[in-house]
Formats: C-alpha cells, sequence, structure tokens
C-alpha cells in the first residue's frame, strides 16, 4: 500500500494502493506517493502505470529514500530529496539530486500504460530497478536497510497502483533454490528426481497446444493449417546452471520460420499467451532462426553456429541459465556462447512451435546441471557430437578427395567472432551476412594459435563494391573467447599487428605506411595470408608472394585474425600442404605427424573408412530447397508433392560443388500432364545457404547458368536458341545430366549422350540445379554419377583450311519494346518511332535488357523545333512488361525515377544524373543541339560503367555500379520526334572444337628475304600469352586467336618479348561485317599487369597502328596516306618490326 503521507496534489484511492495527481492538464508535479512501510530485504516493490498524458514531458520516477514520511516536508518532486535518496529518473540514477549513472537500463519516460516499473534493494546492500518483470541489473550499492520506496507521478504519469500479489512476494534465489532443491548428488538414477521436480510442460499454454507423455511432449495440432499459437512453457522456473533441452521430433515443410527456444520472466499461470513469443515486449529472451530478441527487438543478428530454421528432425537444442545471470544456448550439444547477460533470476524456459516445428520432448538432463564452457565435459564425446554435425554439413563442401576424419588440430575459424559476422561452412569460412547494410564488426580469429613458420591464407569469396576499404589479416595474443571484440581490429591498443591497405598497424598506430601490394585492391578469388617465423619475424603474403618482413619480436602464441571490413564479405580458409616448412610435430612425436599425411595406397584395412568418406562425399540433393520441394530418400529424391496444384517454386540444388568433369545427373521419375513446360537444369556459382530460392531459376540474375527447354539462359537472359537439347521433350525414364569441364565449357548429356557445349567460361566450383518446374514432379540423383575421362574432351590442335568459313555470329537488329509512351507510334518492325503529338509521353524502352559491352544505338531521324528540350538516353532497373498499358507509364523520364525502388540513369543535356539527381557536369556535348543524323548510343560495360556514344564516338565513363540487367531508355522528348534503332545484338554460338576458323594465327612464315640476319634458332616461333582478354580463345598451341563474344576485350600480347630487328607477324583468318572498325596492332614496353578492354587503353609505353592512324599511349600522332587497315579482308597478312632496344 501506498503512506498516508504523499505530495499535495494527490489523491489515493482502492485501499490506499491507487494513486493519482489531481489537475494534471495544469499541473505537473507533487505527485510524489511512498510505500506504506520500510522495504523488506529483496522485497519488490512494483507499479503499474494506469493513466498517461502528453501535455507534459518527463514521466514517472521511482527510488528509495532514507527518509521517514511522517517527519518529512514533501518536496514538488523526487528528485529534490537530498538526504539518503536513490531515484531512477528517465534512464538516469541520482543520488541525493545528483547523477552517477547517466545510461541506466530503460529509459522510464518511453513506457506506456499498463507497463510496470520496481525497485528492490538485496540482502547485500545493492539496489536494482525492474520493468516489467525485468532486472536491469545493480544501480548502486550501500543501500541502507531500512529505506522507504518513493514514487513521483510526474510529467506524463497521472495514475499508478501498486501491482498485486507483489508486496510480499520475496525474490530470493536462496528461498527459490530451498523450494526447488534438487538432489544432485543422486543424478544418476531419474527415479530420485519426484514428478514435481522433473521440467515438464506446464497445462497453460497456445491453444494449439497438445501435451502427452507426462506433459513432457508438446505438438502443435493443424500444423498443415496453423502456424503459430503454438507456445508451451515450464512448469517452473529453471535454476541456475539446469540445462532445459528439447529434442526436435517433427517438422513440416510447409511454412516458412521454425521453432524458437528462450526464457521469461512471466509466470504460465497468469501470462496471456501470445500468437508467438516473439510479440512480448518485455521480460522475454529469445532464439530465432541464427538470431537473439530481446522483448520482441532484435539485440544480436547473428548468433552462435547454426540457424533454428534449419535444424532437421532429431536435433536438440538446450539453454542454461548460468550463476554468473549469462544465457547460454547449446545445439546438439555443443555451447553457442552468450547469449544474453544481465538474466534475471527466476526465469521460465519457453518454447515456440512456430512454423515448420510441429513436436518437440523434454530430454533429461541430469549430468548437465552443472556445465559450463570449461568445466570437466568429456571433451571427445563433445567434438564427436560436433563432428556429426559437421559431417552433415560438410557433405555441400567443395573438396578434391574424400572426407577426411576429424581433425581437431586443424587451423579453423573460432565461433566467438565480431556481432555482424558469422562462422559457418564447420569453421572453414567466415561471412558478413548483411554486408550492404553493415561494413564492420566482423573480426573473426583463429580456432587456435598459429605455429611458427605456419601459414594462416584466407581467399576472398565475395565482395561488395558499396563500401571503401577492404579485408585486414594479422595476429593478436587476445584469446577469442576472452576478446571483448572492436568494431574494426586496428582499434585494439595491445597485443596486435595488422595489415590494412599497404600498411601495417600495431596496436592501434601504423609502423609502415608503404608495405607490399594494397588489400584494397584485391578482388574475388585473391588470397592473402599471414605467417609468424620461427625468428620472430611477421610476414605477410599476397597470392602466395611473401610481402618481406613486417614486424620483429612477434610472440609466440598468436592466433591469426580477419577482420572482414568494407568490401570484404566472405572469406575461405585455404588449407595449406604438409611440407617440411609448414608441418609442426608437436611433442617431437615423427609419428603423430606421419599419422597426418595421407597413405600412399589404400589398403584393405581402410576400405570401410573409405567407403564411408566416398559416402559422405556423395553426390546428393541440399537440405535447402524451394519451398514447394521435397528432399527424401537420404537426399536422393527430391519432388514436388502437391504437383497437381503447384508448378513452380521447386528448385533443388546439389549437396556440393561439382569437380570438373563431374556429371551430375538425375532420372525423371514423375511427370504430371497438367502443366506447360518441364525440368530445367543448369548451375550455379551460389550457394544452396546463401540463396533465397525464387519461383524459377531463371529469375536469377547473376552467376547462373540454365538450359529451359532448348534456350539456354545466363542470367536470366537467353543467350542461345535451338540447343540439341529440348528439355520440355523428355519423358519418365529419361536420364539429364550435366558437367562443366576443365577448360570451362558447360555440358549436357541426355541418356548418358553428349548434347555439346552450351555455354564457355564457366568458373569452377559451380553447384548443380534442378528446377522442378511444369510438367516434373520428380527426380532422382543417379548413383552411378561418374567424371568425364579427359582424354574424350580434351582441346586438340586444329588445322584449319582458309575457306570461308560456316557463320557462327546471328545478327539480330535491336527493337523497341511496344512498351512505351502513349504519343509514341512504332513502326518498321519495332525499329521507328514517331512521337505522333505534344512534347512528352515518348518513353522508349530496349525490347530486351543490354548485354555487356553491347552498344544500344539509335539515329534522330526529324526534329519539330516548335519545341524546346531534346531526347534523353540512359538506362533503368525499371523492367517493361509488353502487357502493360501506356498510359501507366509516366510523361517523361524524369518522372519514370519516381516510380518504385527502380533506378535510372539518364543524359539529359549536358549532364549525366542518376534519379533526377545530378552526378556529373559537363559530360557530353548537350543533346539539345543534335540535328537529324545524329547517333547517340549507351553501353554498359563489364566492369559496370555506362558509356555514351555520339556518332560512334565513346565520351568516356559517364556512371558506375550500373548492374547487370538494365535496359537502354529513351526520352523522345522536345525537339526530336522520331528515332530508329541502328545497333544489333550479337548472338554468339560457342565454337566446336573440330569446326569453324580463327580471327587471328600466326603467319608459319617466320623469316623474309630481307632479314637474313635473323637467327630463327635464337629466337622459336612464336605464341600469344595466356595473359588475354576476356573474349579470346587461344588454340594450336596458343598460336591462334579468336574472339567469341563482344566486339571489344580481346586484346592478345606475345608471350616473350621482342628482339632487336624481329618480327612479329600475323593473319588475319576471318572478320566479322557485323562490326564497324577492325584490327590494331602495335608494341607496348612493359608486361600488362591486368589487360585492359582495348588496346587504346594503354598508356604507358605503347604504340599503336590502327586504320591509317599511328597512336602513341591512346592518343594519335600521325597518320598513313597510303593504308587504311580498317578495309583488311581475311587472309590478309600484317607485320610489326622492333628497330629499337
Amino acid at each position: 500500500m501506498f503512506h498516508n503521507k504523499y505530495g499535495c496534489l494527490v489523491t489515493l484511492s482502492n485501499n490506499n494502493r491507487t494513486a493519482q495527481r489531481n489537475q494534471p492538464s495544469q499541473e505537473f508535479n507533487n505527485g510524489v506517493v511512498f510505500s506504506k512501510d520500510p522495504l523488506q530485504v529483496d522485497q519488490l516493490f512494483e507499479v503499474t502505470i494506469d493513466k498517461k498524458i502528453n501535455s507534459w514531458s518527463g514521466s514517472i520516477e521511482i527510488g528509495v529514500t532514507t527518509c521517514d514520511p511522517n517527519n518529512l516536508q514533501i518536496p514538488a518532486s523526487a528528485t529534490d530529496f537530498r538526504d539518503g535518496t536513490w531515484v531512477l529518473s528517465g534512464s538516469c540514477i541520482l543520488v541525493n539530486g545528483r547523477s552517477i549513472v547517466e545510461d541506466y537500463g530503460y529509459d522510464l519516460d518511453q513506457l506506456n500504460e499498463g507497463d510496470r516499473v520496481g525497485v528492490m534493494c538485496t540482502s547485500t546492500g545493492c539496489l536494482h530497478f525492474y520493468v516489467n518483470g525485468q532486472d536491469f541489473g545493480e544501480a548502486s550499492a550501500g543501500i541502507p536497510a531500512r529505506v522507504f520506496a518513493v514514487v513521483d507521478m510526474y510529467g506524463k504519469c497521472v495514475q499508478v497502483t501498486v501491482t498485486e500479489s507483489v508486496e510480499t512476494r520475496i525474490i530470493s534465489n536462496e528461498a527459490i533454490n530451498v523450494s526447488l532443491a534438487v538432489q544432485n548428488n543422486n543424478h544418476s538414477d531419474a527415479s530420485a528426481l519426484s514428478s514435481e521436480e522433473r521440467l515438464s510442460f506446464h497445462d497453460r499454454c497456445g491453444s494449439l497446444i497438445k501435451l502427452s507423455t507426462d506433459k513432457r511432449t508438446a505438438e502443435r495440432r493443424r500444423p498443415l493449417d496453423e502456424f503459430n499459437n503454438g507456445v508451451v512453457m515450464t512448469q517452473r522456473p529453471l535454476r541456475d546452471n539446469e540445462m532445459f533441452e528439447i529434442t526436435l521430433d517433427r517438422l513440416v515443410d510447409k511454412w516458412s520460420g521454425s521453432i524458437e527456444v528462450g526464457i521469461t520472466t512471466h509466470n504460465p499461470n497468469t501470462m496471456d499467451f501470445p500468437a508467438t513469443m516473439t510479440n512480448m515486449r518485455s521480460g522475454t529472451i529469445m532464439m530465432s532462426g541464427c538470431g537473439i530478441l530481446t522483448n520482441g527487438k532484435g539485440t544480436r543478428r547473428e548468433y552462435g553456429e547454426y540457424n533454428l530454421d534449419e535444424l532437421v528432425e532429431a536435433d536438440r537444442i538446450g539453454m542454461m541459465r548460468k550463476s554468473n545471470g549469462f544465457l547460454h544456448y547449446y545445439i546438439n550439444g555443443v555451447d553457442q556462447g552468450v547469449a544474453a547477460t544481465r538474466v534475471p533470476n527466476v526465469v521460465f524456459g519457453v518454447v515456440d512451435l512456430y512454423g515448420m516445428a510441429v513436436q518437440v520432448t523434454i530430454r533429461d538432463n541430469f549430468d548437465e546441471h552443472t556445465i559450463s564452457r570449461d568445466c570437466s565435459v568429456d571433451f571427445e564425446s563433445r567434438a564427436n557430437s560436433l563432428f556429426q554435425q559437421l559431417s552433415r554439413m560438410c557433405i555441400t563442401e567443395s573438396v578434391e578427395g574424400a572426407l577426411p576424419s576429424p581433425d581437431l588440430d586443424s587451423l579453423l575459424f573460432h565461433p566467438h567472432c565480431g556481432c555482424h559476422a558469422r562462422v559457418v561452412d564447420g569453421g572453414r569460412a567466415a561471412i558478413r551476412p548483411n554486408a550492404v547494410v553493415d561494413f564492420n564488426n566482423a573480426v573473426v580469429l583463429t580456432n587456435r594459435t598459429l605455429r611458427c613458420n605456419e601459414l594462416f591464407e584466407i581467399q576472398i569469396d565475395k565482395i561488395i563494391d558499396k563500401w571503401a576499404g577492404s579485408v585486414e589479416i594479422g595476429v593478436t595474443i587476445h584469446v577469442p573467447i576472452d576478446l571483448d571484440f572492436p568494431s574494426t581490429m586496428t582499434n585494439l591498443r595491445s597485443g596486435t599487428w595488422m595489415m590494412t591497405g599497404n600498411g601495417v598497424i600495431n596496436n592501434g598506430t601504423t609502423v609502415l605506411e608503404e608495405y607490399g601490394q594494397n588489400l584494397d585492391r584485391l578482388k574475388m578469388g585473391d588470397k592473402v595470408g599471414v605467417m609468424r617465423k620461427s625468428d620472430g619475424t611477421l610476414h605477410f603474403y599476397v597470392n602466395g608472394v611473401d610481402q618481406g618482413t613486417a614486424a620483429m619480436d612477434i610472440p609466440e602464441s598468436v592466433y591469426g585474425v580477419i577482420d572482414l571490413y568494407g568490401q570484404a564479405a566472405r572469406a575461405v580458409i585455404v588449407e595449406q600442404s604438409l611440407g617440411a616448412d609448414r608441418l609442426a610435430i608437436t611433442n617431437g612425436s615423427a609419428a603423430s605427424a606421419a599419422a597426418r599425411e595421407p597413405p600412399a595406397v589404400l589398403s584393405s584395412s581402410a576400405s570401410s573408412s573409405s567407403a564411408s568418406s566416398s559416402s559422405a562425399m556423395q553426390l546428393l540433393f541440399h537440405s535447402k530447397h524451394g519451398s514447394n520441394a521435397r528432399v527424401t530418400n537420404g537426399g536422393l529424391t527430391a519432388s514436388r508433392p502437391n504437383a497437381h496444384g503447384d508448378f513452380n517454386d521447386s528448385i533443388v540444388m546439389s549437396s556440393r560443388p561439382l569437380r570438373d568433369g563431374e556429371v551430375f545427373e538425375v532420372m525423371i521419375e514423375k511427370m504430371v500432364e497438367r502443366w506447360s513446360g518441364s525440368i530445367e537444369a543448369g548451375v550455379t556459382t551460389i550457394r544452396p545457404d546463401d540463396i533465397e530460392f525464387p519461383n524459377t531459376m531463371t529469375d536469377i540474375d547473376y552467376e547462373m547458368w540454365m538450359l529451359s527447354g532448348s534456350a539456354i539462359m545466363e542470367d536470366g537472359t537467353t543467350i542461345r536458341n535451338g540447343y540439341a537439347c529440348d528439355l520440355d521433350t523428355l519423358t519418365v525414364g529419361s536420364r539429364i545430366g550435366m558437367a562443366r569441364l576443365g577448360d570451362g565449357t558447360l555440358h549436357y548429356y541426355v541418356d548418358g549422350r553428349d548434347m555439346g557445349v552450351a555455354c564457355l567460361d564457366i568458373p569452377s566450383g559451380v553447384y548443380a540445379v534442378i528446377d522442378l518446374y511444369g510438367q516434373c514432379a520428380q527426380v532422382s540423383v543417379r548413383s552411378d554419377n561418374a567424371r568425364v575421362q579427359p582424354e574424350v574432351h580434351a582441346r586438340q590442335p586444329v588445322e584449319y583450311d582458309l575457306q570461308p568459313p560456316v557463320s557462327i555470329v546471328e545478327e539480330v537488329t535491336h527493337k523497341f519494346s511496344t512498351c512505351c509512351g502513349k504519343n509514341i507510334l512504332l513502326k518498321n518492325g519495332d525499329c521507328t518511332a514517331i512521337r505522333s503529338k505534344s512534347y512528352n509521353h515518348g518513353l522508349l524502352f530496349s525490347l530486351q535488357p543490354m548485354k555487356l559491352d553491347e552498344i544500344f544505338e539509335v539515329q534522330i531521324d526529324s526534329i519539330s523545333r516548335q519545341w524546346s528540350g531534346s531526347m534523353q538516353i540512359g538506362v533503368t532497373t525499371y523492367a517493361p512488361q509488353e502487357s502493360m498499358s501506356r498510359d501507366i507509364l509516366p510523361a517523361s523520364a524524369a518522372e519514370l525515377a519516381e516510380v518504385g525502388s527502380k533506378v535510372l540513369w539518364m543524359i539529359s543535356g549536358a549532364q549525366v544524373t542518376k534519379n533526377n539527381v545530378p552526378m556529373c557536369e559537363n559530360y557530353a556535348p548537350c543533346l539539345e543541339r543534335l540535328e537529324a543524323g545524329a547517333r547517340l548510343g549507351a553501353m554498359v560495360a563489364s566492369d559496370g560503367t555506362l558509356h555514351l556514344f555520339l556518332n560512334k564516338e565513346d565520351l568516356g565513363v559517364a556512371a558506375t555500379n550500373i548492374p547487370k540487367k538494365v535496359h537502354a531508355v529513351i526520352d523522345v522528348f522536345g525537339s526530336v520526334d522520331t528515332v530508329s534503332v541502328l545497333s544489333s545484338s550479337v548472338a554468339h554460338i560457342p565454337l566446336s572444337f573440330h569446326a569453324g576458323a580463327p580471327l587471328v594465327q600466326f603467319h608459319s612464315q617466320e623469316v623474309f628475304e630481307d632479314e637474313g640476319d635473323i637467327d630463327t634458332k635464337a629466337h622459336p616461333l612464336h605464341e600469344f600469352s595466356d595473359k588475354h582478354g576476356r573474349y579470346i580463345r587461344l588454340s594450336d598451341n596458343n598460336r591462334t586467336a579468336t574472339r567469341v563474344g563482344s566486339y571489344n576485350q580481346a586484346v592478345v600480347v606475345s608471350s616473350k618479348p621482342l628482339h632487336r630487328h624481329q618480327l612479329f607477324e600475323v593473319e588475319i583468318c576471318r572478320v566479322n561485317p557485323g562490326w564497324s572498325s577492325s584490327l590494331a596492332i602495335g608494341l607496348v614496353g612493359s608486361q600488362l599487369e591486368t589487360v585492359p578492354i582495348s588496346a587504346f587503353s594503354i598508356k604507358s609505353s605503347a604504340w599503336l597502328v590502327h586504320g591509317a592512324s599511328v597512336y602513341h599511349n591512346g592518343i594519335k600522332v600521325s597518320l598513313f596516306h597510303s593504308l587504311s587497315m580498317v578495309d583488311f579482308t581475311s587472309r590478309f597478312v600484317c607485320t610489326v618490326k622492333h628497330l629499337f632496344m
């Protein structure tokens, strides 16, 4: 109850249990009330906020005072107390009116009507405050034994009521432990625990829960119809260091999301059960997916090594509140680390059978009441438990040999890492999952210290261009489990050496400013490493090259550390060979080192382990798949169960990447006639764990190669029609397979027969993809998947006759999309657009997304001088729909930039804009001055840059970071009223190894009559270097170069420098009339570190002849008046000669 002495504006009611401040709209203070009696030790005095108004700032204040209300002149507010008073005001702790803690726990000003706030003094003299039952920890110490509770209904707070049944509630760990005591010395005998003491589920639970097996099993009813209302709680609070563990008995595949597990201070006897536990806004901590939520809000985005949504039946989930107030979760017996601190003393276990989770059972964990991270838990059994989980996960790993047995001494990443990082793949990889949003807090350490001369090396697997900076690597003396991870590792001020950019930092201070290669320039696939050598020096390595000594006197016990900062989003540890300089033989035991080396011959005694390893690496379907798919039969069969009701959302992938030459083959076992279309198959570099499955795999617009029907698609766009295999014609019993060969080509196989090359330049390490689309309802992996013998598909040197070859290039004229402005009239097969009236509503789009390095070019056909302004050209992520009504499109490009979340880059007048925001002024000649006959083109280069072409002249980079899938957009605006498409799309059919002709090859004659002084023995036949442009293919022992794509990125150089007076001669074997311009040939004074898009981009020591002009470092310096290389035809021989030393 409240005391009879109170502030002058207070009125008490409800037997002195409710206090109200009078005239609340006119007065904001004089609302102080006290507890009737001094507080008992460990007694929580709690009030509920009944009413608030918004007229004032500030709100309720609560605390304790040594002042006796009977002898007190009550001040206007609690913060005016001066003698022995402790008050929580907002989020500040005040002692005698002076602030001692600025930011403590919850901000009381943010509380709403119905929220509860309380205060308690412990037996140790500590002051604690509670909000909605949650203890926010020690606020102050040295509190006297005799204090009264004080509440100030200040500002917005108008009325409070003492919470029922709280006044006499003693929250003492000792009292709870006495009432809930357990005979710890009798753990081995389950019968020693009475039925009241054994953990079970409480009778009160979610509306769809059914309890069985002595209330130790909970099941959500109607799991195919309902996905929530499945909350269950323990029948009593959890004890300190008591494990509450459940087994996941049953899952369904229909829903997204799965089980959620945690603790709550709410008593199940009085709690109003929510639909999902994450709706609770007080006293609740839950693990959901891979994150931790406190009172419904995310407090840790990435926690532990597991995602609860990815657990399978029979997996175990446990939790424990330790005696220090820390909350730990356990997955299959493995401690995931600290999930939360300052957890209240009295908490109930809670399980939410949400989404896929249907049934769980409580496990007896008598031996785990005293588990802690460093207690005497059997390490071997725990490691075996972990390895069993890793074995299931590591089916997805890309390795060349069989899966090795667990090596607990392997160098891996430690699971305890920065809050924005996550360790995956059994510790072999580290990722920053939300790399588009977060750029730091992604520090990861190794699981053990580095040995002398041991190289800790990682490969960058994913780059995000949004940020500046990139990966940082180094060593530290700090132990991962004890480290308070900084936002970046360079912030640590002790025991740390890091390489960042091209500098070396020791304890936050730069010690070397110019050291080695700049890490910020590393690309995907590059490797960086660090080694502490036996002499105590520290060396860094970039792509295997030692960058030299970076530091000296490094301690012996250091952990490897990387910081996935900025652009670096994923890194994988590179396994090192066990060479003499790398292999550390511990304790002087050569036997232990020998045991780690692979046997030369597999003995019969090892056959069983070999079989198990082979089985572990068998190609199966991955457990992650589309929402309508189901994987059964131990991963061998994939089906679409509701095939008559659903036709898509059934994508499945291989359990691990394909090895070079390995065929992933499936047999069609079931089809339905209801739908059109059928199975689709292909490969992708995207890992199953990193993909959000779309409706169909052809919807993905990056790193994807698919065969759909007879069409070959790359990144969602058709690049070739009429492939030798039509998947829509396959029937039950047909087999379809695919393989990426060592030369980077993708082949498909139907019933074992090779259908030929489908795509070129496929990266290694791709996953197989099957889309159970349309008629195809079930497939199974063929258990006899084999590898293609290398000699069958090896590229052999080809002897070409120089007869006119069969064309391998299909020219397809670009067209406008019929989705265009309402004033546009399309003619000439949608290649000419006329604005029939007014000055606007003239938007045009390309019919297809633009291909990289391909120009979309139009010509201005006519001008109407009655209007001002002119046409605009650019690209957009907006995808026009042919069926869309013309009235929906905006009137101009400026209004198109405001449509949804799409992005628009435009060249308007002389400036470049992005969504109407100027990015570059005076980029080009003003487009408003263009006349009829002028040509304008836009191109997105392979490096993501946008270029504008005016009358065939490249005006340079207009914008950067352009996505791959964009449409050209033209606004036929103002004075320009008619335009026509001039450009074409080149559909490249990949060259057969035994057909077609090269573009350029070396002439067989190396010495001419007037060059008799050339020593042919000293100068052997020329070859092209293996370092060449993206679209170059070399053959005939690197003496023949063929451009197989686009019109550029085809630079080739000789493999060796030219000697004085030595000729370099090539013969043009074939020309493509679909492109303008022609060959450029010349000399370059140094090796090319990177191959540019064209030779004219070489800006140092480069001399070129092109057309009738000579270029030096990309600048025209002279002309030939008697020769134009643009007019070259096939079988033309051109020569360049080195006359200088």
